[in-house]
């Protein structure tokens, strides 16, 4: 198999480990939920019996109390669990491969069609070193070529999408690097 090729499984390998991640959190967040539920419903049971027995008419409408609180703190888990730093340290990590497998097919492009100009993702693309869906990073953004002298350096704007700022992310970090990102 050649390393393109290669770079591009990693790529995917990675994307499909972060989706099966925010999969199993979101799935997490929502069985707690469901077991927060399954809580108020029986207290709210238990009440509604209690009622009954002192000959009061059980309230109608008390559910929808018990189960508003639920579902905003099942939204809150979520919200939280999207915006930890395992699931961002995951989307940096993915970046960082895209970025690298893009720099190997703006390396490839350069040696074997012999161009002398920096490649633009257009003509990788194109030239069908890289897919048309690989272009992006992990935000929904495009990632950025830049050619300094003999180097090519691919990054990512980041969560922030701004260039040049703190969060970027290039094809050329290290893991202390995307830690710190992850961090920020």
């Amino acid at each position: 198999m050649s390393e393109p090729y290669r770079e591009q499984e990693e790529i995917l390998r990675a994307r499909v480990d972060d989706l099966a991640w925010q999969r199993d959190a979101l799935r997490d967040h929502q069985l707690n939920a469901q077991r927060e539920l399954g809580m108020v419903e029986r207290e709210l049971a238990e009440t509604e019996a209690r009622l009954r027995i002192s000959g009061e008419p059980a309230p109608r409408r008390m559910w929808l109390l018990a189960a508003v609180p639920a579902g905003a703190v099942a939204l809150w888990m979520a919200v939280f669990a999207l915006q930890s730093p395992n699931f961002t340290g995951k989307k940096i990590n993915s970046a960082q491969v895209g970025a690298k497998a893009i720099r190997q097919a703006a390396e490839l492009y350069l040696n074997m069609d012999g161009s002398s100009s920096c490649p633009k993702l257009e003509a990788l693309v194109a030239a069908k070193k890289l897919d048309a869906k690989k272009s992006g990073d992990p935000w929904g953004r495009r990632y950025r070529i830049a050619c300094i002298g003999d180097e090519i350096r691919v990054t990512s704007a980041g969560k922030d999408g701004i260039y040049p700022s703190p969060d970027d992310i290039a094809d050329n970090f290290k893991p202390s690097d995307i830690r710190r990102v992850a961090e920020l």
